[in-house]
């Protein structure tokens, strides 16, 4: 993860504080909860905790500097050692000022979270891989695809056999 982050501290600390950070926001997109607390947060998985330092940045590099300028703008305390509801206000505020950094940093973070079994188990769902079995859908009313069936073709037919176009 980018070493700028947290000043003349030595590379170590900087990649610990950097881990911190990067926990500290995947906890604040998806904290835990459900009944009983059944469903983890983020920064409670190996996903995140075991994310390669260069992944890291290249996923969350963006959205974690925008953290710290925010941070030492508003004259507050480390993003980490913030309680919840004050860094759900300040990732908020940078949605609204940056909302395709924030959007892209919440949508890995909800892929990797979705994708880990113990977060499928958690929600009732089997913990395999969707093929080759599958999982059974309701059944639909076909009936709903005829207008889409009736259009002209959208495309260029492709050339056949003998065709030399």
């Amino acid at each position: 993860m980018a070493s700028g982050r947290e000043g003349s501290q030595g590379a170590g600390a900087n990649k610990s504080a950097d881990r911190d950070l990067l926990l500290a926001f995947v906890g604040t997109v998806i904290p835990a909860g459900g009944a009983n607390g059944a469903m983890p947060a983020a920064s409670e998985l190996a996903a995140f905790r075991e994310l390669s330092s260069d992944e890291a940045e290249a996923i969350y590099g963006p959205v974690l500097e925008l953290l710290v300028a925010r941070s030492r703008a508003q004259g507050m305390e480390d993003f980490p050692a913030l309680d919840l509801e004050a860094r759900e206000s300040m990732v908020r505020g940078l949605h609204s000022d940056h909302p395709l950094v924030v959007m892209g940093a919440v949508a890995q973070t909800l892929l990797r979270y979705y994708g880990v079994d113990t977060v499928v188990g958690a929600l009732g769902l089997e913990t395999r891989a969707p093929h080759p079995q599958g999982y059974l859908l309701d059944d639909t009313d076909w009936a709903l695809l005829e207008p889409v069936r009736k259009m002209d073709p959208i495309y260029r037919a492709a050339a056949g056999q003998g065709d030399e176009s």
